[in-house]
């Protein structure tokens, strides 16, 4: 669009009233690109969102055991029964299961699924 020929609109040339709707152009294309900004910034957002998804599916998809974080101390002390280094029926021994779970994670890696964290591998 070619500003100028907007002036020749203008009764007798009148530069203050073009210089007005100078400024009310100026000003709605300002907020039309303040607009088209706070669009690209949501659509980065959903874009992020949907290949954090993609990742998680992604590590669901490869068949990982998934272990809830709030499950992890009991997962590992099943996993330590299972492989035979407890014996499910020696009830008078005594294991930190906080710690061993502590020194299992090492092993495992993590993901964040709707504000819960989850170990894999």
């Amino acid at each position: 669009m070619n500003i100028w020929e907007d002036f020749e609109h203008f009764e007798s040339g009148d530069a203050s009233a073009f210089s007005t709707y100078l400024q009310e152009r100026r000003e709605k294309a300002e907020a039309d690109i303040e607009e088209a900004l706070e669009q690209i910034v949501e659509a980065r957002l959903q874009l992020e969102a949907i290949n954090d998804a993609e990742i998680e599916i992604g590590v669901l998809e490869k068949g990982a055991y998934v272990i809830n974080e709030d499950d992890f101390v009991a997962y590992t002390q099943e996993v330590a029964e299972d492989i035979g280094s407890v014996d499910r029926n020696a009830h008078w021994v005594e294991i930190d299961w906080d710690a061993t779970a502590d020194n299992l994670r090492a092993d495992y890696s993590t993901i964040e699924i709707d504000g819960v964290t989850y170990y894999y591998r």
